[in-house]
């Protein structure tokens, strides 16, 4: 931090992080279809090396009358990973993902007797590209005319140019205040990507239906305006955002060139209403419409991963929601009491519905031009409580959630009904000047099921930690900690999982420097078991875990 003068400030920032990781672990995933039930097993060896750098250079100023920053930013990640996986056949795939990004962040604010100007300018440049090696040569009877080959490659390359430029005005006279904001912002990338075959060392693309070579600009104008009115019994704010969007794109090697625009008017309003010095009761409603990125506009297959294939041979998404809710709300400072609960509608619209195909193990998803609906309401609160006699907050979380969603399998639409509650509660203690405890418990189910079910698919989970704190002195902090984790689903039996950490943390008096010492994983847990459950898929992952181990921290300024 170099301060130029009374007004301005330059400061440095730069850090490097190189980190190498190797787990092993196994999963197991079933796709529920109309028809069929897909089992994949997967034992995989992990590895991935990541090196990060990043610098900042920025100028700052901030007076009674304006303030001011300026940040440029260089971020540079290079990162590979590789996996061995082993399912009925040894499988090994590789990624190289680099990582690239130039910006400048301008930021100023002037302040005046009732109200503020702000200009901000955004400049920035991204490069992506990613290679994905997959050996031995898969599914050639799909992409090598069923002749046997060694590499299958996938290649692509996103660059992306965007810049964000506005001017914003804020004022406030006495019960009202509003906002308004003008600026455009620009994005123009381009995406490349080929699918290769190795054989002997020689590499030749497949065909046009596995590349892509798009252009992609988007140019939008817009304003947002907020205005809010406030006395001592309402609170009223109503938004108004409005741009102008128009999106060009073709693609070179489908001889594609359209694109979208329209306006696009996104309105939202809350009225807070003040029932008495206790209780209040909020309400809020929105509308949201847009379009998609270049990722949902892809013409050419992509290969996500050994067994993944993804296709957007569709039109430019579009996607509405409407948002209504409801909260009340009490409070009493004086007991330090507080609660409040609440419930949400939503209901999303999309153009697009995705269809879900397997060969074998190969899942390929395919983006369809059709009206895609989903709905979710949602109930959740939390009650809070401070004891002054024992010194202990107590706090309660509970939510439910459930909702519906449509997804094409195997050429069949499919509604799937989502559930899922979640209940949580925390304590926290101060036994002595020198003693203090924490507890937190959680307990969450999600179960879904389509038409074509007969049973609900359901998994279940909890966890629960707590932590018991020392202070001997202001220089020694002594912290014991433990955690419990339980799983379990349909099919499976039920698991538990337990975890203890020491800790012992030393700060010299009048020094900069703080030592830490921890021991983790006291009880040598070897394994570590998480299970998703995402509409028809479920996924049951196993990750081994290092033993105990001791970690030695040494942390410091200047």
């Amino acid at each position: 931090l170099l301060p130029l003068n009374s007004t301005y400030q330059f400061r440095i920032n730069a850090a490097y992080v190189n980190d190498f990781q190797q787990q092993q672990g196994n999963v197991s995933i079933k796709f529920y279809l109309p028809a069929d039930t897909i089992s994949i097993n997967e034992q995989n060896k992990f590895h991935s090396n990541l090196n990060l750098l990043q610098t900042d250079l920025s100028l700052m100023a901030n007076t009674s009358t304006y303030y001011l920053k300026n940040v440029l930013r260089f971020q540079g990640l290079w990162s590979a990973e590789s996996s061995q996986l082993q399912t009925n056949k040894e499988i090994k795939q590789r990624l190289s993902n680099p990582f690239f990004n130039l910006s400048n962040d301008f930021r100023l604010l002037k302040t005046k007797a009732n109200y503020i100007i702000e200009w901000g300018s955004y400049i920035g440049y991204t490069s992506l590209p990613q290679q994905l090696n997959v050996a031995p040569g898969l599914y050639p009877e799909l992409v090598n005319g069923n002749f046997p080959y060694d590499v299958l490659i996938q290649q692509a390359s996103l660059q992306t140019f965007y810049t964000d430029n506005y001017v914003s005005f804020r004022k406030r006279k006495s019960k009202f205040g509003s906002q308004y904001k003008l600026g455009f912002n620009i994005q123009s990338q381009q995406f490349q990507s080929d699918l290769l075959v190795e054989q002997s060392g020689a590499e030749r693309s497949i065909a046009d239906t596995f590349q892509n070579n798009l252009t992609w600009k988007r140019y939008r104008f817009f304003s947002d305006n907020n205005w809010s009115y406030e006395t001592n019994k309402w609170r009223l704010s109503f938004s108004l955002p409005i741009n102008y969007t128009k999106i060009d794109y073709t693609d070179t090697l489908l001889k594609l060139n359209t694109g979208e625009k329209g306006l696009l008017i996104n309105p939202s309003a809350t009225i807070m209403f003040q029932l008495n010095p206790k209780w209040s009761i909020n309400t809020s409603a929105s509308y949201n419409q847009g379009f998609g990125d270049i990722s949902g506009i892809t013409n050419g297959y992509i290969l996500k991963t050994y067994r993944n294939l993804s296709n957007n041979n569709a039109p430019l998404a579009e996607t509405k929601s409407a948002n209504i809710s409801a909260t009340l709300t009490f409070r009493n400072p004086l007991k330090i009491v507080f609660f409040n609960t609440s419930i949400t509608f939503s209901k999303n619209r999309s153009n697009l519905l995705y269809s879900q195909r397997f060969t074998g193990s190969l899942e390929t998803l395919i983006a369809l031009l059709q009206n895609n609906y989903t709905n979710k309401t949602t109930v959740s609160g939390r009650f809070s409580k401070y004891i002054i006699d024992w010194k202990t907050s107590i706090g309660f979380n509970y939510g439910y959630t459930f909702g519906n969603q449509q997804q094409l399998q195997q050429n069949k639409l499919v509604t799937f009904s989502n559930k899922n509650y979640s209940i949580s509660t925390s304590i926290s203690a101060k036994l002595s000047s020198k003693i203090t405890t924490d507890y937190g418990g959680t307990y969450f189910t999600y179960s879904s099921k389509s038409q074509l079910q007969k049973t609900n698919n359901q998994i279940k989970s909890a966890n629960q930690s707590f932590s018991f704190n020392y202070f001997p002195t202001n220089k020694i902090i002594f912290r014991v900690s433990a955690e419990h984790y339980y799983t379990s689903n349909n099919i499976a039996p039920a698991q538990n999982f337990y975890f203890a950490d020491l800790n012992l943390r030393y700060t010299p008096k009048k020094s900069k420097i703080d030592y830490e010492i921890t021991c983790q994983n006291l009880f040598k847990t070897k394994a570590f078991t998480t299970i998703l459950l995402m509409n028809n898929v479920e996924t049951i992952s196993q990750y081994q875990l290092r033993p105990r181990q001791v970690l030695f921290k040494l942390s410091f300024a200047f």
